[in-house]
C-alpha cells in the first residue's frame, strides 16, 4: 500500500478534544501555556509571548506567526520556528510568507490550518 504524506498530516489537521490526549503529551502542555499567555483575549498577542518562556520541551515543536493582511487573502509571516517543526516541514520558513514558501497541497494545508485558528480564535 502506497502511503501519501500529504493525506497522512491533513489527517491530523482536525480539531481534538484535550480529553481524549494522553496526560503526558506536548498538546497539553502546548494549550496550558497558550490560555496563560492569552491573558483576556481568545488569541494570544506577540507583546504576550516570550519565546524563552516556551522552555526547551515546547520551543523546537512552535511556529510564531504574524497574520498578514494579502490582496489575495489573509497570509502568514513565520516570525520563529522552532527547529523540530523546521524537520518536520523540511524549510526553515523564518522571516518569509507562508504563501511565499509552500506549494500546492502542503500550502492548502498550512494555510487552512492557520486561518482556522484565526477565525475560531482558538
Amino acid at each position: 500500500m502506497r502511503f501519501d504524506a500529504h493525506q497522512y498530516r491533513r489527517g491530523f489537521a482536525e480539531r481534538i478534544s484535550e480529553e481524549t490526549l494522553p496526560q503526558h503529551c506536548l498538546v497539553r502542555e502546548t494549550s496550558a501555556f497558550w490560555s496563560t499567555h492569552r491573558k483576556q483575549h481568545a488569541l494570544p498577542g506577540r507583546q504576550d509571548i516570550d519565546p524563552i518562556d516556551l522552555g526547551t520541551k515546547l520551543f523546537p515543536w512552535v511556529f510564531l506567526t504574524d497574520v498578514v493582511d494579502a490582496n489575495d487573502g489573509m497570509d502568514f509571516h513565520f516570525r520563529l520556528t522552532g527547529i523540530s517543526n523546521a524537520r518536520l516541514i523540511g524549510i526553515a520558513p523564518g522571516g518569509r510568507l507562508a504563501s511565499d514558501i509552500f506549494v500546492k497541497d502542503r500550502r492548502r494545508f498550512m494555510m487552512a490550518g492557520n486561518r482556522d485558528t484565526v477565525t475560531k480564535r482558538a
